[in-house]
Parts: C-alpha cells; structure tokens; sequence
C-alpha cells in the first residue's frame, strides 16, 4: 500500500516541475469564459492523455520488471531502483549535465514538437487528448523517476498502476496552473521546488529499505511463473 501511496506523493509535490516543464502547452489549450465547459474539456482530455502516456510507460517498466522478479530477483530490483533514483536525482541537480542533456533533449525531439503544433491548430478533443499523450513522451526527469520507481512493482499491472497513480497526483497542480499562469510564480512554486527532491530521495530510500527487507528468493520458477511472498517472516507487506 505504502509503495503505491508514494507514487501518487511522487506525482501530487513533483508536479510543479511538470507545470514548469508542460505548464506552457497546457495553457495554450482554450480558456476563453464563454467556452468553459468546452475548456474543461479539453483540459481534463490533456491530462488524460498524459496519464494514458506515463500508463503505457509503466508498462513497458511493467514487462522488465516482472521478467526480473521472477527470475527471483525483485529483492535487488528494488535496490536498485531506489539506486537510480538517487543517480537520477544528482544529474538533475548538476547545472553543465541538465545544459547538455536540455540541448540533446531538444534536438531529438523536434519531431515530436512539430507534431504537436500541428495538434494545436486542429483545436478538437481527439487533437487535445493527442496533445497530452504526445507530452507524456516527452523527456522528463520526473517521468524517469517514476518510471524507476514503478519497475520494482514486480508485475505488469503494478508498474500500470503505479504510473496511474503518479498521474493522477499531477492532475491538481496541472489543472490548476492551466487555468491561471500565476500559479507558476511565487512561493508555491518555491515550495514544490524544494520538496520535490525531498520527496523523491524519500521514494529512493524506501525502495532500498523495501529492498533489504525481501527474502533473497522471491520468486519461485514454475508453469506457470507464479508469485510468492517476498516478506521476511512475521513482517507486514510493504
């Protein structure tokens, strides 16, 4: 419970980098008082095309990981994930690693971003739902540090569900800020800022303890493969 719990933690504080980040394109969807219920719209299919987007990462994650956990490996999978999440969090904190990354970044994904003006100036629902999925492609910090959280889930539909639930704790932030631009200013933002590596290096630490905390066999090889308890005995599922 309390991994799935961080996911949706991970989302909810980290998210001001998401508007940071995708906080321009969600406000360039409609906003115009007379249209509001076609503005909701819009916004509530741009998030769901995002969720859609990180939901079919997660399976990709989903598909590693389960292969690594029943090959009885989920102990250090999760170790390992707490591991990158820490690497993840220092490259993203060196100033000449994001330069270079940023400048990478943005020459690959020029397609990408050329294909989503082209979403904008279609102006309907199937085009805002694209406009989210295509986001949710994009490269992204925070993406790659949910996505390494979801992959030591241990299942397909874990590492589904725990990008679900990440989604779903940037939806506040991100409906918010599509609405009012301001919302990116200030000591909130400030806020969120700082916490979100806070909370980050807090899912890090929890998947290295969850870790420690399995059986070195977790997993038995049958046909089947079928999952069992990777709780040391007498303590309670994490």
């Amino acid at each position: 419970m309390a991994f799935y719990l961080s996911a949706f933690i991970l989302g909810l504080f980290g998210s001001l980098h998401c508007a940071g980040m995708c906080g321009p394109i969600a406000m360039m969807l409609p906003a115009n008082k007379n249209f509001l219920r076609k503005a909701n719209i819009s916004r509530l299919l741009y998030n769901s095309g995002r969720a859609v987007a990180y939901m079919l990462i997660g399976l990709v994650f989903g598909i590693l990981g389960s292969a690594i956990s029943i090959s009885g490996y989920q102990k250090q999978l999760s170790i390992f994930s707490g591991i990158v999440i820490l690497l993840i969090i220092f490259f993203t904190a060196a100033q000449k690693f994001q330069n270079r990354f940023s400048a990478f970044i943005a020459r690959i994904t020029m397609p990408v971003r050329i294909l989503m003006k082209k979403l904008f100036a279609q102006q309907s629902p199937a085009a805002h739902f694209g406009i989210g999925l295509t986001n949710g492609f994009l490269p992204c910090g925070l993406v790659y540090l949910a996505a390494a959280g979801s992959v030591s889930a241990g299942s397909t539909s874990g590492s589904v569900l725990y990008m679900a639930l990440f989604a779903l704790g940037t939806f506040p932030v991100m409906l918010a800020i599509s609405f009012s631009a301001s919302l990116l200013k200030g000591s909130w933002r400030n806020l969120y800022s700082k916490a979100t590596p806070v909370v980050s290096i807090a899912l890090a630490l929890f998947l290295i303890y969850r870790g420690t905390q399995m059986k070195t066999d977790c997993h038995v090889t049958k046909s089947p493969p079928a999952m069992i308890s990777c709780e040391k005995p007498g303590q309670p599922t994490i």
